[in-house]
């Protein structure tokens, strides 16, 4: 039975120099922030999904909106066109000379408000929330050890 004195002690791992490789803590850092990453990620998947369910409803509402409102616009198109057939019935019933009296160029002139259409509204409404992002626990796990030839 060896006595104490020729016991073997287990070596003492040696940490690798500064610089040469990830110590110990920095790889539990590294094994952290994948952790960390990979939370994050999907805190931040959760809440595009969320928004782009959320913006799906309002971009419904947002187009009925649009298409009563247009629907309006058409209406008062139509009006107009109303109008300006009477103007220019009135002005088509009088002579040639009325035309270029100052009367006639007044109703000329209230005529063509009434030719001049609305144009309906358009606004471009985005679809949902697109993202791109890297795999950052795969690049986080490439980040090892130095390379064996330095």
């Amino acid at each position: 039975m060896p006595d104490k004195q020729t016991a073997k002690k287990p070596k003492k791992q040696r940490e690798p120099a500064p610089g040469t490789a990830l110590d110990s803590f920095d790889k539990k850092r590294r094994e952290d922030l994948i952790e960390q990453f990979a939370k994050a990620e999907k805190t931040l998947e959760d809440a595009i999904d969320a928004m782009n369910a959320a913006m799906d409803l309002k971009r419904r509402a947002v187009e009925s909106a649009l298409d009563a409102y247009n629907g309006v616009i058409a209406d008062a198109n139509s009006w107009q066109e109303d109008i300006a057939c009477s103007i220019r019935d009135f002005i088509d019933g009088h002579a040639e000379k009325w035309h270029e009296s100052a009367k006639g160029h007044a109703y000329a002139e209230w005529l063509r408000e009434f030719e001049d259409q609305f144009d309906e509204a358009y606004i471009e409404i985005p679809e949902t929330i697109s993202y791109s992002l890297e795999n950052m626990e795969e690049l986080m796990r490439l980040r090892n050890e130095a390379p064996a030839d330095i």
